[in-house]
């Protein structure tokens, strides 16, 4: 078999589904509107589960090989606490450790997407066609061209 990738997780927490396959976020069925940054960082919290994530480690993982300043990082998690409908006074599921960095608190349930069903081979009824149409033309070139026992 061909090396496959794991299978990529989906979370789930309050109505909210991440889908880290189709990188959408769900909202009891409706799709969430997120910058590709904005779902990298909701992605590596909930992955990094009530552990706290520091800013520099969330600079890193989101923005790799890229020099960021503070701000973005700041900007993309009021725009997900907007999306997830996050009041100023609440923190229902991300929490700013100050001068520390962010942790995800809301409870994740992790689940792996259901396998995809074992592909059967394909029939190909051409083929046995083509064969069985054929069979007789084989069968009188061989008595044609099959070398007989010459009479002496």
């Amino acid at each position: 078999m061909l090396n496959e990738a794991p299978p990529t997780p989906v979370y789930r927490f309050g109505r909210y589904t991440v889908d880290s396959v189709r990188r959408l976020l769900l909202c009891t069925g409706d799709r969430g509107r997120l910058t590709p940054k904005a779902f990298d960082l909701l992605l590596t919290l909930v992955e990094h589960k009530v552990e706290i994530v520091t800013k520099d480690e969330l600079l890193r993982l989101v923005w790799p090989n890229s020099v960021v300043e503070e701000i973005s990082l700041t900007r993309n998690i009021s725009v997900l606490r907007k999306t997830l409908g996050e009041k100023p006074d609440e923190h229902n599921y991300i929490v700013t450790v100050p001068g520390t960095g962010y942790r995800f608190v809301a409870p994740v349930e992790r689940t792996e997407p259901p396998s995809p069903a074992p592909q059967l081979p394909v029939r190909k009824p051409w083929l046995l066609l083509t064969a069985i149409a054929l069979l007789p033309a084989v069968a009188v070139s061989a008595w044609h061209f099959w070398p007989r026992a010459r009479p002496s």
